[in-house]
């Protein structure tokens, strides 16, 4: 899935993430997201919506996929894609919901 850094890219992030958890019979304490920083504080926002919605968010430091992108990889090509599965792969694959870089973020009810 992809959404536009934008007020309506959010509500249609917030919709589908809306959509899984009616799907599944989940809540938001069920999913652990991943997000990189951007610019224009739009990580902020979306932080901050989904914070206070009671989902477990983690911030994974750009340089940490970088490096790991070309150093273990050997890809010096940079996409939205590729960064997306490595995060996936490096935080799932782990076999805990601890994560080995960034900071932990978490809402308060």
């Amino acid at each position: 899935m992809k959404f536009y850094s934008d007020g309506k890219g959010i509500i249609d992030f917030r919709t589908q993430l809306g959509n899984i958890q009616e799907g599944f019979g989940l809540d938001p304490s069920d999913f652990f997201i991943l997000l990189e920083p951007t610019g224009r504080h739009y990580s902020y926002l979306v932080m901050k919506v989904l914070l206070d919605e009671g989902y477990h968010l983690f911030q994974v430091e750009n340089k940490s996929v970088k490096d790991f992108r070309e150093r273990q990889l050997g890809l010096n090509e940079k996409s939205d894609e590729i960064d997306a599965r490595i995060n996936s792969k490096r935080h799932v694959s782990s076999n805990t919901r601890r994560a080995n870089e960034g900071t932990a973020l978490r809402g308060d009810r």
